[in-house]
């Protein structure tokens, strides 16, 4: 049976398996166990709702990063009800239109949570590139203001 393993077995597993000397592995359950000491430590751990409720909009942080990070925090917790990674999507989120939106929607999958995250999206980008453009042109004009005092 183990014979078989070097049949099915490729890339990083076939070359561990390949170290081993001849007549070292005696039976299926001996190659398991050495399989699973070897791997085991590999493997994803997957995360709970708890995780979920812990991801949460930074102060200055995009809506964009936020959704990206919460949407791979979900993908790890493939055993958490989509009503509670909706629950949680939206605690994470600072007060302000978009939190305030969902308060007042009940929305009925992740499906439309995405949906909602992508209209506001678009609005978060536009607002924080409207308020980098204000900043440099604030930035200019101190910077143009500090030019003609000393020269003055």
């Amino acid at each position: 049976m183990a014979k078989s393993f070097v049949i099915a077995a490729e890339g990083d597993a076939l070359a561990w398996y390949s170290m081993f000397r001849p007549g070292s592995i005696y039976s299926w359950e001996n190659l398991c166990d050495k399989i699973l000491a070897n791997f085991q430590g590999f493997a994803v751990e997957s995360l709970t709702s708890t995780d979920l409720f812990q991801c949460r909009l930074s102060q200055g942080e995009a809506l964009r990063e936020y959704f990206q990070r919460f949407v791979q925090t979900k993908a790890r917790a493939p055993g958490v009800p989509e009503e509670v990674a909706i629950e949680a999507a939206i605690k994470g989120l600072r007060i302000g239109p978009f939190a305030a939106h969902l308060a007042r929607e009940k929305l009925a999958s992740m499906h439309e949570l995405y949906h909602e995250f992508e209209k506001y999206c678009r609005s978060d980008n536009d607002y924080h590139k409207r308020l980098e453009d204000q900043n440099s042109q604030k930035k200019q004009g101190n910077d143009k203001n500090s030019q003609k005092k000393n020269l003055s």
